[in-house]
């Protein structure tokens, strides 16, 4: 039973003042209103009331008046369709951008949002970007019921790629807005302050008052118009018991303010509001300067461009592979089997079946037909498939695709994240007590220095170089392993490839690769046979196919028909000319089989209008650079080898001197190769190296993977790296970027210590004015994203020099 009282209270969910008229009580506990009154109700009817231990008196911002009018549309399965990431039916999957996200009890309360509705089967949130991802049961919970549980809860959902556009405009706009006025009343300040500056007598006294009056006036202006978001942002901090950056900022701003007030209107002396508004404007430029400088180094956008993936086009005359970002929509895109579609789209086979474990986590065969909807993100399970393009490549899916698949468990903790916010959660505190002692100090000794001493250690030290160290470093290491081709799925999987002692490599497809060439029987082949071949081949991701695909330089033809038996052979038609290519058991029920004699290589038997033209010969050949590679990581690492192969004495002669006999496992299924990294995980930080294909197990059972990568269609979420195969060479040089990463992030800290230690000294001895000040706090930011950055690159000039990649 709630009741309205005439009492004026403080909100027990979101920590506001309750007006009076307005305040409503429930439980015993006061509520600003229903908004908030409701979500409490439904938290402990779900026994999630624990919320409120995390944060006293929360400050969620809930939007009682949220206007779901803009959602309506996505009742109409149509428009759902679009704001959905996947749907089968039944599992779906969406990403909201909540920008009420913006403390622990906000990502706590989201990713149990399964306790709260049933149909919600996993809510995954990410603090920096402020969205959410959840994936649930659209039969018992429509989206639109969705969106009014997460409004009535506090996090209204906006509509992502509309909301950050308009966001980043918007911020760019009041940042300039606010430099303006900055400017403006700074140098106005400056202007009404000439008389004392050169100590002009004849200006009357009346009129010096009135100077000291505007100049009052317009450094009020100056905090409202330019200073507020650094007020707001404080007041934040305080409200949930954090100290931020700005909260040292602020008190020394106020300081001068205060002070300033007091000498004007008690008549005792000028103030400071020249040093202020040249301090604030001073903080705006240096903002805009890092912002600029920091989207220079920008390494998000950096995927689109790296990504190892591209798409199969239909174009008139063939297929032709072509980045991902030049597929525009009503494109024809060829599939193959286990290729992941990688653009929603329509349908056009007959039918097909796709797996979207990578997305609703649950393995299993989904047949469409001809005319379905397909999400992105779907593995095809049949030999082929043609499909329409509805929405253009989105890089940005499938690496959040890439990087949310399957988290692993890690019981190790990210000691440089988690130095890196102990060490910024101690220095702000640490700042305050530093410059109350320096301003007491100065108090005694000299009271003209005590307000500038005080607030210039506030303003001076800053520890913003602690959170940037970390960031960038990784984020740079991360830019220039992908322009080598080592696509690296977030910066946490750096610092684990740092810690690894142990390789575990796959034989088949990583440390080798099949190369094919034609053997005739009876004739060589014509340039349309050769053209029809190729273009078989890239029909397929079987191994023999995609050796193919390289043996010629001739352009692909578009064939009139193409049939796949998986594992056994394709067939091409074009006009008249029918070509069967495959294995001889397969090939034997077209024609009457000849060999010229016995071979351990594969062998693919080549029809043509029912006569055997020739065969290709598949040699397993080492990769380029390998062996000295493998000899290279010998002197770090210990390493193991495991393949499905049968033991043959050709290849043990070849390993024997890298690999230790009990370390050299054939035969192995891949629930064997899963036991034996989970037996080495005991005691090692294992590497796992393989082709991707039938290394999914030991992939993510593994410390840290690597999946090597022939194709550019080819992508694997299981593993936490993928290289491109001839780069492969280029490991040991990965390997000890990862580990300077850290030693660079250690040096940086280092550097950061000693900044602003010089800093506070020279602020001590009260040699820093603030307006100087102003000037250190940009400039040791930027300067530890130079260094950063900077030794990333020499790093990498180095050790490419060194290991000759």
């Amino acid at each position: 039973m709630q009741t309205t009282q005439e009492n004026q209270e403080i909100c027990y969910h979101c920590g506001d003042r309750c007006r009076v008229k307005d305040t409503i009580f429930s439980n015993g506990k006061a509520f600003c209103c229903l908004g908030c009154s409701h979500v409490f109700e439904i938290l402990s009817s779900c026994n999630l009331a624990t919320y409120y231990d995390l944060v006293e008196k929360n400050a969620v911002p809930v939007t009682s008046a949220f206007d779901m009018q803009m959602w309506e549309g996505v009742k109409n399965p149509t428009v759902a369709r679009e704001v959905l990431s996947f749907s089968d039916g039944t599992v779906a999957n969406v990403t909201f951008l909540l920008p009420q996200i913006h403390c622990s009890a906000c990502v706590w309360l989201l990713e149990n949002l399964h306790s709260i509705h049933s149909a919600i089967y996993k809510t995954q949130v990410h603090f920096d970007k402020q969205e959410a991802y959840i994936t649930f049961n659209e039969k018992q919970l429509s989206l639109y019921e969705l969106v009014v549980l997460l409004a009535k809860l506090g996090y209204p959902p906006q509509k992502k790629q509309e909301q950050n556009q308009e966001d980043n405009k918007e911020h760019k706009q009041r940042l300039y807005m606010r430099i303006g006025i900055a400017a403006f009343c700074a140098s106005n300040i400056m202007l009404l302050q000439l008389p004392i500056y050169f100590d002009i007598q004849f200006i009357p006294p009346v009129l010096l008052r009135f100077f000291a009056i505007v100049r009052l006036a317009l450094s009020v202006l100056l905090l409202l118009g330019s200073f507020q978001e650094y007020i707001e942002s404080a007041w934040q901090g305080f409200k949930q018991k954090k100290l931020s950056i700005d909260v040292p900022i602020v008190i020394g701003v106020a300081a001068l303010f205060l002070q300033s007030i007091y000498e004007i209107l008690g008549h005792v002396g000028e103030g400071y509001l020249d040093s202020m508004a040249g301090l604030i404007f001073l903080l705006l430029i240096g903002r805009l300067f890092q912002e600029k400088t920091y989207r220079q180094f920008s390494f998000s956008r950096e995927y689109e461009s790296f990504f190892p993936l591209s798409a199969l086009l239909q174009k008139q005359n063939g297929y032709e592979n072509v980045p991902l970002k030049d597929v525009a929509v009503n494109d024809t895109l060829y599939l193959r089997f286990a290729d992941i579609l990688t653009c929603d789209s329509i349908l056009s086979s007959n039918s097909a079946y796709f797996d979207y474990s990578f997305v609703s986590g649950e393995s299993k065969a989904i047949q469409y037909k001809k005319g379905d909807y397909l999400y992105a993100g779907g593995k095809l399970l049949d030999s082929n498939a043609l499909v329409q393009v509805r929405k253009p490549f989105s890089a940005g899916y499938l690496i959040n695709l890439w990087r949310n698949y399957k988290e692993k468990e890690s019981t190790q903790t990210k000691q440089f994240s988690r130095l890196e916010s102990y060490m910024s959660a101690i220095f702000t505190p640490l700042v305050l007590m530093l410059a109350s002692i320096n301003g007491v100090y100065w108090l005694c000794h000299d009271p003209s220095k005590a307000l500038f001493a005080f607030t210039s250690i506030l303003i001076i030290a800053c520890p913003c170089a602690f959170a940037l160290s970390v960031p960038f470093t990784t984020g740079t290491i991360m830019r220039i392993l992908a322009k080598n081709d080592f696509f690296i799925k977030k910066a946490a999987v750096l610092e684990k490839l740092a810690q690894v002692n142990h390789i575990v490599w796959d034989k088949t497809g990583t440390l080798t690769y099949l190369k094919a060439s034609y053997i005739p029987l009876t004739r060589e082949l014509t340039s349309q046979e050769k053209s029809m071949i190729k273009s078989m081949a890239l029909y397929s991701n079987h191994p023999v196919c995609i050796a193919l695909r390289s043996l010629w330089e001739d352009s692909s033809a578009l064939l009139d028909h193409m049939e796949e038996v998986t594992g056994k052979g394709v067939i091409g038609y074009l006009g008249k000319t029918q070509i069967q290519l495959g294995e001889a058991s397969w090939a034997s029920q077209f024609v009457k089989v000849k060999q010229k004699e016995n071979t351990l290589n594969t062998r693919a038997i080549l029809v043509i209008n029912e006569e055997q033209i020739g065969s290709f010969i598949l040699e397993e050949t080492w990769r380029e650079q390998i062996d000295s590679t493998l000899e290279s990581l010998k002197e770090k690492y210990s390493m193991s080898l495991l393949s499905g192969d049968k033991k043959r004495e050709e290849i043990t002669k070849v390993l024997a001197p890298i690999f230790q006999e009990e370390a050299t496992l054939f035969s192995q299924t891949p629930e064997d190769k899963q036991k034996y990294i989970t037996k080495l995980n005991k005691t090692k930080q294992t590497l796992m190296i393989g082709d991707g294909l039938n290394d999914t197990f030991s992939l993510q059972s593994s410390y840290v993977s690597i999946a090597v990568s022939d194709s550019q269609t080819h992508f694997t979420p299981t593993s936490d790296i993928i290289v491109q195969s001839q780069n492969l060479k280029k490991l040991k040089y990965a390997l000890q970027l990862a580990k300077d990463s850290i030693k660079i992030i250690k040096t940086s800290f280092v550097y950061a210590l000693i900044y602003n230690g010089i800093g506070m000294y020279l602020a001590f001895q009260g040699w820093v004015t603030p307006l100087a000040a102003a000037l250190f706090m940009p400039i040791s930011s930027i300067s530890i994203v130079l260094f950063t950055t900077g030794s990333s690159y020499l790093c990498s000039f180095f050790y490419r020099k060194k290991y000759k990649c």
